[in-house]
């Protein structure tokens, strides 16, 4: 059953409203239960409640890519309602990440690994723009090492590289499902440990400057 259900009596019994809360009514307080219900408190002294939790919500995660040809993006799907996300945005050749945008034209990111929390349906653009040939460049200095992998994990840049002075990468491996199975940064030594991971395929993606480069490695 849906609608909105009011309370005289601090939520013993409950009625359905025919068409939502009064429009007299003016909303003194709200707060959100242990199980998630919404709860509304009306300078009427009548009690409102959503009728189903918001934790029992499932939204939706999309993504458009611009333009169409220019990239892929992972991660969209359908989410509980305060689940974590991370969407990322790997340009094809001849193109490199810009921005995620709202439907609206409003920046939300300008990072090509975006993670944040669902509270509603959103639909973003990942937005990207004619390469300077710099990401292929990347590509080609960054090594990961051993692979198949059982423990230890290493990201090698190029020491001929513009980059190879970062100190900490960003990375996020994806199981064969497409969700995100581990997140870390590299410290100085690009080290990372795998060693909790299940055994199977995975898609590293490693963010250098802005720009993401795709492997995939096997753990053993």
């Amino acid at each position: 059953m849906s609608g909105v259900f009011s309370s005289f009596d601090d939520g013993n019994t409950w009625e359905q409203l025919a068409s939502g809360m009064s429009a007299n009514d003016v909303i003194d307080k709200l707060c959100i239960s242990q199980e998630g219900y919404l709860y509304a408190c009306g300078k009427d002294n009548y009690l409102y409640r959503s009728t189903k939790s918001v934790y029992d919500a499932i939204y939706l995660v999309s993504a458009t890519i611009n333009p169409i040809d220019a990239g892929e993006v992972t991660g969209v799907g359908t989410f509980s309602y305060g689940e974590t996300v991370t969407l990322t945005a790997t340009p094809n050749s001849g193109y490199e990440f810009e921005n995620w945008t709202s439907e609206a034209g409003e920046i939300v990111s300008e990072d090509a690994i975006y993670t944040f929390d669902v509270t509603h349906d959103i639909s973003l653009i990942a937005n990207f723009k004619t390469s300077t040939g710099i990401g292929e460049f990347i590509a080609s200095s960054v090594t990961l090492y051993p692979n198949p992998v059982s423990d230890y994990l290493y990201i090698d840049v190029d020491k001929t590289s513009p980059f190879a002075n970062i100190d900490k990468l960003n990375v996020i491996l994806y199981d064969i499902t497409g969700r995100v199975a581990y997140r870390c940064q590299t410290s100085g030594d690009g080290k990372i440990d795998l060693s909790h991971l299940s055994a199977g395929f995975y898609d590293v993606f490693v963010e250098c400057n802005g720009n993401i480069i795709n492997k995939k490695i096997l753990k053993m």
